[in-house]
């Protein structure tokens, strides 16, 4: 027998979407049945369980079984994300106008000990502009990194700069390389007195390894902004 509930319910099947917190506008207060219904797919029963390994209840309204959009997706191996400015849930890849991170937040599959990532502090150019995070090599030799992306991403944006340390270097040098599962993606022009920030956007479809190279301490990777 199913236990009757009174439910907050978020029209468009939006109902206990992990992270999201909704205000109170455009809902509805309806009352709702929690049920014991099993969900099957290709006759295999799914454990459906949240993010802290809780038992999902399906949900019956009028004759209708919801469940929440996080548990079904997340079990079809689909990523969820969020939208909060156009209160949108995107399920599978989604082309978002913002970064849904940055490559500087994440963790490194490798990466060698010159190579200094920061998150907060700000790093500044050749042209007296800060950036607030950044990538870089500390050694004036060829240093690399990998991130494992797991074809997690559409893209990623950025820009190298020279360094304001670095501002009256005046020999030519390779500065940057990124590579992705062993194909080359970009590569910086050289970075030598004078120059300017050199904005990229990379396609990381398909992408599972991503490789850095830096050839020199005089730049920097910033604003590396990751996109589903």
């Amino acid at each position: 027998m199913s236990k009757k509930y009174k439910v907050i319910m978020i029209m468009l099947v939006i109902l206990s979407l992990a992270s999201i917190t909704f205000g109170l506008s455009n809902v509805q207060k309806v009352e709702a049945y929690l049920t014991d219904i099993k969900v099957y797919s290709d006759d295999k029963l799914l454990n459906l369980v949240d993010g802290d390994g809780n038992v999902i209840k399906p949900l019956v309204y009028n004759g209708v079984s919801y469940l929440p959009v996080k548990t079904v997706a997340e079990t079809f191996d689909k990523n969820v994300s969020w939208d909060g400015e156009t209160r949108s849930i995107y399920l599978g890849k989604h082309e978002s106008i913002k970064p849904i991170t940055f490559l500087n937040h994440l963790d490194v599959l490798y990466k060698s000990a010159y190579i200094k990532i920061e998150i907060s502090k700000d790093i500044v150019s050749n042209l007296g502009v800060s950036y607030n995070g950044s990538i870089r090599n500390s050694y004036y030799r060829k240093n690399e990194m990998e991130y494992f992306l797991d074809d997690s991403y559409s893209k990623l944006e950025g820009t190298v700069i020279l360094t304001e340390s670095s501002k009256n270097n005046s020999y030519d040098s390779e500065a940057v390389e990124i590579w992705g599962d062993e194909k080359l993606l970009f590569k910086s022009p050289v970075m030598t007195k004078g120059s300017l920030p050199v904005d990229f956007n990379i396609d990381l479809a398909g992408v599972s390894k991503l490789k850095i190279i830096f050839y020199n301490n005089s730049s920097a990777l910033v604003d590396l902004g990751l996109y589903q």
